[in-house]
């Protein structure tokens, strides 16, 4: 059990903010002394983290209270990267069960781990922009799962001002939406000596699509990352 000093303390939350969401049922501590200290326990601390993520994605509180999930301990997490697992961890209380990571920031390095737990039921979280080539190779592999979009990939127009002002040494995209939306806002964007960088083969390929000239993809062998290629980029830039 953790006071609610502690839990401020560990998560950042005010004890003031604590108290609220105590007083509008949005989370109650389990249990109270009997002078009427907060104790709370695992179980309130994974609220806390599921009601800290929902509010980074700019839910409302009413909406976060909507959604209360209780992830059982059983849970297992199946990450390709290390660093979709530490930031799982800033919202999970993931100590008492099973995580997973691959070191090549591609599924591919991931199936054999997941193979092994073929009993498994896989929840595969997607954007509302991609193939259904997971899901293929989880069928291949006799894993059963659940194909899911959790997330939308939108792009902005750039304003009339951004397109006058458009002056940049390079461009990195996450998705092939955002390269198409860049001919779609600059229909007579020349790259000339701007550098331009794709992560994911999808979005690498509609760069080429659209007749421009790809200078970095990640992720790769050797930098599972887009940071780790970036900085490796730049410093071979300096040289």
């Amino acid at each position: 059990m953790m006071t609610v000093k502690e839990v401020s303390n560990l998560t950042g939350v005010s004890i003031r903010t604590l108290q609220y969401y105590d007083k509008i049922g949005l989370l109650h501590p389990a249990h109270r002394t009997q002078a009427g200290y907060r104790l709370y326990d695992d179980a309130a601390l994974e609220r806390l983290q599921q009601i800290l993520l929902f509010r980074e994605l700019e839910f409302s509180l009413e909406e976060a209270q909507e959604m209360r999930i209780t992830i059982p301990e059983t849970m297992k997490y199946f990450c390709v990267i290390e660093t979709i697992a530490l930031y799982i961890q800033k919202y999970t209380q993931y100590r008492k069960r099973k995580i997973f990571f691959g070191n090549s920031g591609k599924i591919d390095n991931l199936i054999p781990t997941m193979v092994k737990h073929k009993d498994e039921k896989y929840l595969v979280p997607l954007s509302s922009v991609h193939t259904h080539s997971i899901g293929t190779m989880l069928t291949n592999n006799k894993l059963k799962h659940k194909e899911c979009v959790m997330y939308r990939t939108i792009s902005n127009d750039l304003t009339e001002e951004e397109k006058k002002t458009f002056d940049y040494d390079m461009l990195v995209f996450f998705s092939p939406t955002g390269v198409r939306a860049l001919k779609e806002n600059l229909p007579d964007f020349e790259q000339g000596n701007i550098k331009i960088a794709a992560f994911g083969p999808a979005t690498a390929k509609e760069v080429k699509d659209q007749g421009l000239r790809l200078d970095l993809e990640a992720p790769s062998a050797k930098y599972p990352s887009m940071t780790g290629a970036l900085r490796a980029f730049l410093e071979e830039q300096k040289k």
